[in-house]
């Protein structure tokens, strides 16, 4: 098991969810997974430690805020 910053250190050119068939929760999945969350009205979405996020553009954390903010989701 990996974390996501392990995997993105690995794979600095990863663009999308899977890696040499290594099929992964990244940020097309979490994006797709938030907008679930939202349509079905759920409480919330989560990490599972935030330790082993990535910072920056690469963020699944940032992904998930964008996704559920007002003033970044797509109308």
């Amino acid at each position: 098991v990996r974390t996501w910053r392990q995997i993105v250190e690995r794979h600095p050119q990863l663009t999308g969810d899977e890696q040499d068939g290594l099929f992964l929760n990244g940020p097309e999945t979490i994006q797709r997974k938030t907008e679930w969350a939202l349509s079905e009205k759920l409480g919330g979405v989560m990490l599972w430690e935030l330790g082993q996020d990535v910072p920056g553009e690469r963020s699944l954390l940032r992904h998930i805020h964008r996704t559920i903010s007002p003033s970044t989701r797509p109308r």
